[in-house]
């Protein structure tokens, strides 16, 4: 620049030369003005690259969540076998207790009977070797007992306080209070029956009453 600046200085005759001079100047200054805005462009777009290339970006750490497994121990099969063997099996009845719920039923009948007045269904309570109390015979007995039940316009006859013992094998003693009410008269008496099994089914054979 220094030497174009006096070159222009020496040139003051030549007014075409002076206005070179100005014009190499202006191009010169833009030339720099633009190189140094070049670089300083570049300057910053390296400066971005090496900062970004600095950045080192955190790994993405993905979490899965596992559910755990857990192991039921099934039942011992002898264990189990033996609960649904109980479970199924059916209670165990004594003799004696069955014996007892069949006098229960026989009783519950007979006093049915009577009530409702069912001389056929009453009287096939009663064994044909049935003694009856007194020097009365089978017949004589069978005739006032159903003479007393149809002359009655309503008959109740309850059962309570059962007691059952058993005698020897096919015998039952029962012994229980008997309620009985019949057209506006009502009593309770204690009774006693002994019971025989006759061919698989409970007859009196004996009736007793203090």
């Amino acid at each position: 620049m220094r030497a174009l600046f006096i070159q222009t200085k020496d040139a003051k005759a030549k007014p075409w030369l002076k206005w070179l001079s100005i014009f190499g100047l202006v191009g010169v200054a833009l030339f720099r003005v633009g190189d140094l805005a070049w670089m300083n462009a570049a300057k910053s777009g390296f400066q971005d690259w090496i900062g970004k290339a600095s950045q080192t970006p955190e790994p993405t750490v993905v979490v899965e969540q596992v559910q755990p497994q857990v192991a039921v121990a099934s039942a011992e099969p002898a264990a189990s076998e033996a609960m649904s063997e109980s479970a199924s099996a059916p209670p165990q009845v004594s003799e004696e207790a069955l014996l007892q719920e069949q006098v229960q039923a026989f009783l519950d009948q007979w006093a049915a009977s009577w009530s409702a007045k069912n001389l056929d269904s009453y009287f096939y309570a009663y064994s044909e070797k049935f003694q009856p109390e007194g020097k009365k015979s089978h017949s004589e007995w069978v005739k006032e007992r159903t003479q007393r039940i149809v002359s009655k316009s309503k008959i109740a006859v309850q059962v309570q306080q059962l007691v059952i013992q058993p005698m020897d094998a096919g015998h039952m003693r029962a012994s229980f209070t008997q309620i009985y009410e019949a057209d506006g008269l009502q009593s309770s008496t204690l009774k006693t029956l002994h019971l025989s099994r006759q061919e698989g089914v409970w007859k009196i054979i004996r009736e007793f009453t203090p």
